[in-house]
């Protein structure tokens, strides 16, 4: 494998300087694993399946008929949705960097899109529980 030379910033000077970079060559396989995990792919695998979990929870509530006696096959794609997603959440309080739980919660909610998803969850709750 051929050794190029980049230029390259210094993380902690601010310099240029040369850096030997080494390129290793990848099989089909790897390829295919770095491409699925590489930060975007997965962003955006996340993103498909939450507009599909938005369309599922819209027919489940707009389109179907309320009066039921059974649960639907999309209602309970919803209900699985939802219980898969509150230990995700709860993972992620624990996860976060300070040792006590009221720092954990104070650092958790201090980010919106988490204030938004707890809310998201009690409302989908909310709404399939007074179904």
């Amino acid at each position: 494998t051929p050794d190029y030379t980049k230029r390259r910033r210094d993380r902690f000077m601010g310099r240029l300087s040369d850096v030997k970079v080494k390129y290793v060559h990848l099989g089909p396989l790897q390829k295919i694993w770095h491409f699925y995990h590489a930060p975007i792919v997965k962003f955006y695998f996340f993103l498909m399946s939450y507009l599909m979990f938005l369309a599922v929870f819209a027919y489940a509530l707009l389109v179907e008929h309320p009066m039921k006696t059974r649960t639907s096959k999309s209602e309970l794609a919803v209900y699985i949705w939802v219980i898969s997603t509150v230990p995700l959440e709860i993972r992620q309080i624990y996860m976060t960097c300070p040792s006590r739980l009221y720092s954990k919660l104070k650092c958790y909610f201090k980010n919106s899109v988490n204030r938004y998803d707890v809310l998201c969850l009690i409302f989908i709750m909310f709404s399939i529980s007074s179904r």
